[in-house]
């Protein structure tokens, strides 16, 4: 069986990391858990470097300076960095289920053909006492994926499992797409090779929204630069016509976002 590293990266996230790093370490798939410490101000890295002390799979680093770079160069650190041949992700305020790698490492260690698997995410907004399943319809043909993520679709990056030799031909995260790094890598990852969705259809993984990580869902200028990046890595390239139309249909989107809950008026002269 091939193992799995899984890179948390952390930010002031003392309340949630230690359940994070040991819902993966509990996982018999799981060869180690890399964390990168994004330049916490709280106890994040104090906990972490604990829990390093108690169990020699945990590896904890840290940027130059113990600066803060986000979320795409602390994982792209933690990448060059794994030791196992997949790589998985967890965001440091969330956790997986029993159930995470168990379709997945199977999947990837008898198919050399396929690049990476992902599952359902099990969505939980805190504040409002209230979930919901994410992810890319189960059973949904792989050549179908890339178009389906540029016309919206979406899994979670908690869901992933890829090869590590995959990703590092690939690239890593785009630091300049943030918050969205993770759907820019994910078109990259589709259009390139082969992912595939679990056949289950029970959530692998609970991505956790409260007060902290709202902000980090965007705003116009931000799917503008994740929607342009993709423009200019596919536009031109060997797609269909209807890839084409997604991705002008969301930098339209994108641009008109600028407008929303603004009175437009216009002036008109003689």
């Amino acid at each position: 069986m091939e193992l799995v590293s899984v890179i948390i990266p952390v930010f002031n996230s003392e309340k949630f990391v230690e359940l994070a790093i040991s819902s993966a370490l509990i996982l018999p798939q799981v060869g180690e858990v890399v964390v990168v410490d994004d330049g916490s101000t709280d106890r994040s890295l104090e906990i972490c470097l604990n829990l390093q002390k108690k169990d020699r799979r945990i590896n904890v680093l840290v940027h130059p300076k113990n600066s803060n770079r986000g979320a795409a160069e602390s994982r792209n650190l933690g990448i060059k960095n794994v030791n196992f041949p997949l790589v998985a992700f967890l965001d440091s305020d969330d956790k997986y289920f029993e159930n995470r790698f168990d379709e997945s490492v199977q999947i990837l260690s008898t198919n050399p053909s396929i690049m990476g698997c992902f599952g359902q995410v099990l969505v939980n907004y805190l504040d409002a006492n209230y979930q919901k399943l994410m992810g890319v319809p189960v059973g949904m043909d792989s050549k179908k994926l890339f178009s389906h993520i540029l016309n919206g679709g979406y899994f979670h990056t908690n869901s992933l499992t890829i090869r590590k030799s995959y990703l590092e031909r690939i690239g890593g995260f785009d630091q300049s797409c943030w918050p969205h790094e993770d759907v820019e890598l994910w078109t990259r990852l589709a259009y390139h090779g082969k992912l595939v969705s679990i056949s289950s259809e029970m959530p692998i993984a609970e991505y956790t929204i409260h007060g902290k990580n709202l902000s980090q869902l965007g705003n116009w200028k931000s799917k503008w630069a994740l929607w342009s990046t993709v423009f200019w890595n596919f536009f031109f390239n060997s797609i269909s016509l209807t890839d084409r139309y997604f991705i002008l249909k969301q930098l339209i989107k994108a641009h008109f976002g600028r407008f929303k809950g603004k009175k437009i008026s216009v002036k008109f002269s003689n």
